[in-house]
């Protein structure tokens, strides 16, 4: 069966071993603040929001909702914060994965020029909303050094500066190789561009301290709670959510599961396939010295390549562990294969062969399921007028997530209208699949091949 191939629970035995989930005792959190009462065991019968998973779209839209005074119940297959939210590599950026010219060639000058003042919206929201509730995130101010492997890649990069600049008034500084070691102390780049507007933080940190403000204006999150189906109820505009655990009524329901999204099932087929389905594969090395770890990555710099495999590498809070992530597979593969792939990753960057010190290897070794768009840029669709979905956050969800999350309530809420936010608007642009990704694997394959050929590394 499709499903029994690409089961989206392959990874769950491992997803613990996550060095972010791991840190904080995540799936055994002690709450150490004063709740209005004991975490709910029974699925309620009725409720006005229902949000199905846990990760930040839906704990920030039911925080908003429910310190309005509505009433949300959040249900999640697995612990909360089980999925891609608090497994991410904690990126803060405002960035877009295409040039101003590639946006303004899809969509239009009118709307290039939204979606990226509205994502550098999204970054002022979050990092407002980190220091307005005072939480505890390891949030840290770091800058940006996106390198680029490719001479090609550079002359882009050199003219997309001066457009993001002309719409956006956001600073950005090219970097010639001779300059690249100021940033990354590798020999692989030709160069980059340097964004000083960036940060990063502790993801499953981030993830925690939302779920605890939840908790606190109460939410009544339902874990071990799996949605099979989402149907209208007779004679009424409201939904019927059934449950491996009965059945809710809500008013509204809001689907927030992105990269998780079951396509299995029928409800979630027109959610399924506006998404590409891919894992997110990352390491954290074992302690090394500070000042080692310092002479890898200067001023505590983290760093994205502009390359296909996707990689990204920073500084874990601690400052004695390098986190490096990047496309090892498309697919599923074992761990073992993971932390391989990865560490190879490592050693050609930072050339490791060439060094008398110790060669750095992973402890910890994990995957997240994440979603790509056609545009790589998220979206809010409007099923109907009792449900929403929010997806598609193509490596950006510690940004656009919780800001989705955002405009949903708002929306709800009727604060808002649709046209107000540019991720209502973007074009439903369909996959060629019924859900299951199942041209991931020659997809994959095509990706690999092509690295081989293109990138000398």
């Amino acid at each position: 069966m499709l499903y029994d191939r690409f089961n989206i629970r392959k990874d769950m035995d491992i997803k613990t071993d996550s060095y972010w989930q791991h840190n904080i005792d995540m799936q055994n959190h002690m709450i150490h603040i004063a709740l209005p009462k004991r975490l709910p065991k029974r699925l309620p019968k009725r409720t006005q929001v229902v949000l199905v998973g846990a990760g930040l779209t839906n704990l920030m839209c039911a925080l908003h909702l429910q310190r309005a005074g509505w009433e949300t119940v959040i249900i999640e297959s697995r612990f909360a914060g089980a999925g891609c939210s608090a497994r991410s590599g904690g990126f803060l950026l405002a960035s877009h994965a295409y040039s101003v010219k590639t946006l303004t060639r899809i969509m239009g000058v009118d709307k290039t020029h939204r979606l990226l003042c509205e994502m550098r919206d999204a970054f002022d929201f979050i990092l407002d909303f980190i220091r307005r509730e005072q939480l505890d995130v390891d949030l840290q101010y770091t800058g940006r050094f996106d390198a680029i492997t490719e001479n090609k890649g550079l002359d882009n990069a050199y003219r997309n500066i001066d457009d993001v600049s002309k719409i956006t008034a956001e600073e950005a500084l090219f970097v010639n190789k001779s300059d690249v070691k100021k940033y990354v102390n590798s020999n692989l780049y030709k160069g980059g561009v340097f964004h000083p507007n960036a940060y990063t933080v502790h993801p499953a940190k981030m993830t925690q301290s939302l779920i605890d403000l939840c908790r606190r204006a109460g939410v009544k999150i339902i874990t071990s709670c799996t949605a099979n189906t989402i149907y209208d109820a007779p004679d009424t505009s409201a939904k019927i959510i059934d449950t491996n655990r009965g059945t809710i009524t809500a008013d509204i329901v809001v689907s927030g599961t992105n990269g998780y999204t079951g396509q299995y099932k029928m409800y979630d087929r027109g959610f399924a396939m506006r998404l590409m389905p891919a894992y997110s594969m990352i390491v954290v090395t074992t302690e090394m010295s500070r000042k080692r770890l310092n002479s890898l990555l200067p001023n505590t710099m983290s760093v994205t390549e502009s390359t296909r495999r996707h990689c990204y590498y920073r500084h874990a809070p601690c400052g004695k562990r390098l986190m490096l992530g990047g496309r090892a597979s498309l697919l599923y593969i074992p761990r073992d294969k993971v932390k391989k792939r990865l560490e190879k990753m490592i050693e050609d960057i930072f050339d490791q062969h060439a060094q008398s010190l110790p060669v750095l290897q992973a402890e910890y070794t994990w995957l997240g399921r994440i979603a790509f768009t056609h545009m790589r840029t998220p979206f809010i669709h409007k099923v109907d007028n009792t449900h929403y979905r929010a997806g598609g956050y193509s490596g950006s969800g510690m940004v656009n997530a919780p800001y989705l999350g955002y405009q949903i309530s708002q929306l709800i809420m009727h604060k808002r209208k649709p046209h107000d936010t540019v991720f209502t608007q973007m074009p439903p642009m369909l996959y060629p699949h019924l859900g299951g990704g199942w041209f991931l694997s020659p997809l994959n394959t095509f990706y690999r091949i092509k690295d081989y050929v293109t990138e000398k590394f």
